[in-house]
């Protein structure tokens, strides 16, 4: 009897430890949470920094060159659309660009060509609060941009998913002086491969008259592309848009020409792109697909 009841006992011992230990085993969403609680510095549970994903993620270039910006979107729907925070702090639009003019006054000249600003930036945001920090580094000698994503390759570790973004591009024309985004835009105008999109609701595009939704994008773009690679996309941007909208296409480009990539480096020198080639071979992959990508402003 005795024995019994020391199994029994026993048996929901080892339930309970069980159960607590299933409760408190932690998803890859609360990893992440957690290690953005602590980049932030602010309380679990009172933002929302959702990135988009994708197989094209890559570690951030020379991190020294790059600030760190997060735009994250607070879950008191009283407080503001927005919260900018940059080494922990919450700033203001003045205060940022504050922050940001310190942090190139100590950049060595010769290497301001080479920084970028890193955005996190979660996809409910508006492009409207997205481009206002936009202009403001900009403003500050910064002429490239990264946008964090999250990788799709599950060999990357959790703790590392705050150090991914896309490579970084040049920020768009549509913050230059007017007179040089209209040389831009008439420069565009002469490449007879054009590629219209245009933004038509959530998570809806139109692109070149052909009505897409999300990642569809990707294998019209591609097509569009390899029917002639004297080709330029021209993004009709909008403001009410959200970022996350704004970015897809930014992925669902790059997406696209690391396919055809791959494929022409398979089929001219029977490699994968992640494979070792050679300077001359990465050059020549890298002319015939460039990224041609134009903001228009409506």
């Amino acid at each position: 009897m005795n024995k019994n009841r020391i199994l029994l006992a026993f048996c929901v011992f080892v339930l309970f430890f069980a159960s607590c230990n299933n409760q408190k085993t932690p998803n890859k969403t609360d990893i992440l949470y957690s290690l953005y609680d602590s980049i932030l510095g602010l309380s679990s549970g009172s933002y929302s920094l959702e990135l988009l994903t994708t197989d094209v993620a890559r570690w951030t270039e020379r991190p020294m060159l790059a600030k760190d910006v997060y735009l994250v979107r607070p879950n008191d729907q009283t407080e503001l659309n927005r919260l900018i925070v940059v080494d922990g702090e919450v700033l203001d639009v003045p205060s940022f660009k504050q922050v940001m003019d310190e942090w190139v006054s100590i950049i060595y000249e010769p290497d301001i060509p080479l920084s970028s600003c890193r955005l996190s930036v979660d996809k409910s945001i508006k492009m409207r609060d997205v481009d206002e920090i936009m202009l403001a580094v900009y403003d500050n000698k910064i002429r490239r941009i990264q946008y964090a994503v999250m990788p799709t390759n599950d060999e990357i570790a959790i703790r590392d998913y705050p150090l991914m973004s896309l490579q970084p591009m040049r920020i768009q024309s549509r913050f230059w002086a007017d007179s040089i985004y209209q040389k831009q835009l008439n420069l565009a105008s002469e490449i007879p491969n054009k590629i219209n999109i245009q933004h038509i609701g959530l998570e809806t595009f139109e692109i070149n008259g052909v009505t897409v939704k999300g990642e569809a994008s990707k294998p019209l773009l591609k097509d569009l592309i390899q029917r002639d690679l004297d080709y330029i996309i021209l993004f009709q941007m909008d403001d009410n848009m959200t970022f996350g909208d704004y970015v897809q296409i930014v992925i669902s480009t790059r997406e696209a020409i690391e396919e055809l990539k791959d494929e022409y480096a398979m089929e001219k020198f029977s490699k994968h792109l992640y494979q070792a080639l050679s300077e001359e071979e990465d050059d020549e992959i890298y002319h015939r697909f460039p990224f041609r990508y134009f903001e228009v402003n409506e």
